[in-house]
């Protein structure tokens, strides 16, 4: 049996001498999943197995299996404000934690937040957030009367 999953392990046995008529084998090996399978989707995998009969050429059949995930994306916000007391013209700094709760890497990850008169928040934008991993946005604010 040959299968050209990178990452695949050993396939043991690595053959067998002798397969008679009607009779079968089993032949294992093991993968770990990344995350590149979950954000995709699924691992697509095709393995052949081939034999030599006592004359002609050699046989040979190929397999397909998908093993699906289900994809759950997830993200949480928690927003905290700098310590006070403040007053007019004192300036309060935001800060925006943004975790991805979720099983899929997100892209993109951005912040927005409508208080008038908040200052830039940085950074723009995040270009991805692994499962399971956070990262802080901040903006400042002047406070009016």
């Amino acid at each position: 049996v040959s299968d050209p999953l990178p990452g695949l392990g050993t396939i043991t046995p690595a053959s067998v001498a002798s397969l008679e008529p009607g009779a079968e084998t089993t032949f294992t090996a093991t993968y770990t999943v990344t995350q590149a399978d979950v954000n995709n989707g699924k691992v697509h995998n095709t393995a052949t197995a081939k034999g030599t009969p006592p004359s002609g050429g050699d046989v040979k059949d190929d397999d397909e299996e998908d093993v699906p995930f289900t994809s759950t994306p997830g993200i949480e916000l928690t927003k905290t404000a700098s310590a006070g007391p403040h007053a007019v013209g004192s300036v309060i700094t935001y800060s925006f934690k943004v975790k991805n709760t979720g099983n899929v890497t997100l892209n993109n990850v951005t912040v927005t937040d409508p208080l008038p008169g908040l200052g830039t928040i940085t950074p723009a934008s995040v270009a991805s957030l692994e499962p399971g991993a956070e990262t802080t946005f901040t903006a400042t604010y002047t406070v009016t009367q």
